[in-house]
Order: C-alpha cells, then sequence, then structure tokens
C-alpha cells in the first residue's frame, strides 16, 4: 500500500511540476514579444521592480532634414514643419512600478543605423511647473515637457545617455519625451541618408542594478532634398 502511495505522489508532482514549467514558458514568451515590439517592458532587481511603456507619439510620415535648432519648434507643431512635411519622430518613455524608496533613473539609448549618417535626439522631461515665456518647453496631451537632453548626433551601435538623472522621488510614473530627426546639412543626402534604424532604450534604477529595456524603429525615405525646418 505504501509503495502504491509513493508512485501516486510521484506521479502528482511530475503533473505539477510539467504546469509549472509551461506558466513560466508562456511568461517568458510575452514578456519578450513585447519588450522587443517596444511597447511594454518590466524586469525585477533583488527587492525592487521597475517598468516601461514606449509610445509612438508622432511617427507615421517620413522625416525630411531638419536644423537642430528647429527640433523645439518642431515637436511644438506636432513633428511638422510650416509646409506639413515630418520633420521629427517622438516617443513617449513612461517608467512606472518602482519601488517608492527609489530616488532617481537613468538612462541610456543603443542605435543600430542601416545607411543613415547624421540621425540626432534629444529628450524631454515632464514637468508640472510654469513654462510661461520658456523656449525650451513645449506642451503635448496638456502635459508640459522640458528639454533635459540637448541636441546630439546618434553613434552606431554606442551607448548613448538619455540625459542625467532624473528624480522620481513621490512619483508613481516618470514620462520623458524622446525626439528623433535627420540633423540637415544643407546638401543633397540621399546617398547616406535613406535607410532604417532601431533603438535599444534602457532605463536603469539609481543604486539598485536593476533595468529594464524595450526597442523602437523607424525608417527615413526619399525626400529629394526638400529642406526641413517647423517656422
Amino acid at each position: 500500500m505504501e509503495k502504491k502511495n509513493n508512485i501516486r505522489y510521484t506521479y502528482i508532482i511530475a503533473i505539477v511540476m510539467m504546469l509549472l514549467m509551461g506558466v513560466i514558458g508562456s511568461t517568458y514568451a510575452y514578456l519578450t514579444s513585447t519588450t522587443a515590439g517596444g511597447n511594454d517592458a518590466g524586469t525585477g532587481s533583488t527587492g525592487y521592480n521597475i517598468s516601461m511603456r514606449i509610445t509612438p507619439v508622432y511617427s507615421n510620415f517620413s522625416l525630411i532634414p531638419m536644423d537642430d535648432s528647429d527640433a523645439m519648434k518642431a515637436i511644438g507643431n506636432e513633428c511638422k514643419d510650416k509646409y506639413d512635411h515630418g520633420a521629427c519622430n517622438a516617443f513617449l518613455i513612461d517608467v512606472y512600478d518602482f519601488d517608492s524608496s527609489i530616488a532617481a533613473v537613468s538612462g541610456s539609448i543603443n542605435t543600430t543605423l542601416d545607411n543613415i549618417e547624421n540621425l540626432s535626439y534629444m529628450v524631454l522631461e515632464n514637468y508640472s511647473g510654469d513654462i510661461t515665456g520658456n523656449d525650451d518647453c513645449v506642451t503635448i496631451d496638456n502635459a508640459n515637457y522640458c528639454l533635459a537632453k540637448s541636441a546630439t548626433l546618434m553613434e552606431n551601435e554606442v551607448d548613448m545617455s538619455l540625459g542625467d538623472n532624473y528624480s522620481v522621488l513621490g512619483l508613481s510614473n516618470k514620462y520623458l519625451l524622446l525626439v528623433i530627426w535627420l540633423s540637415n546639412l544643407d546638401e543633397r543626402q540621399n546617398d547616406y541618408d535613406i535607410g532604417n534604424y532601431t533603438s535599444e532604450i534602457t532605463i536603469f534604477l539609481g543604486g539598485d542594478g536593476g533595468r529594464v529595456s524595450g526597442s523602437i524603429s523607424g525608417s527615413l525615405g526619399n525626400y529629394e532634398n526638400i529642406q526641413g525646418g517647423s517656422e
């Protein structure tokens, strides 16, 4: 009788282990697919969690070259110039689900450039104060964003900063706005600025070592050397 019970217990344990393996496998596959798609991602570290959501704000149009000095005006005009040409891509980075004891987060961007030499970016930070008269701030969907990382030329497959540490004390979410555009050289750029880009965005927990990553991508088509601008 004891032998039959042992066999029965062994059988039950085997079934439970198989079910657990199935749940773990499906959860991992879900996280992998959503992270690769650049939507939602989450990770854990010793005692802490962090999650991130990346949402395209302005991205479903082709880009033409734009002067770096016009980047703030362009984002304030929904990434279009005065002729309604596409001037930039913008992505909202929502960092959330972090422990209340975390004081700050930081971030990096690593971009693979395919036949693009003059892709630039900047980062804006959500700001709750008055931005009246501040040329380094814009309002998008009733939320204010101010410049945190100025215009920077992207290097191929190099970890580049998303700006200095961002305070998250007392916050449940931290919002950053990543703006990407093609820097204007005042010459025909079709030979070396018609291609694709894919960027991995990583957010780090300050002092903890935890991190979360997601990806975005875009392409630059033939723009016939139309000059950009956002006036």
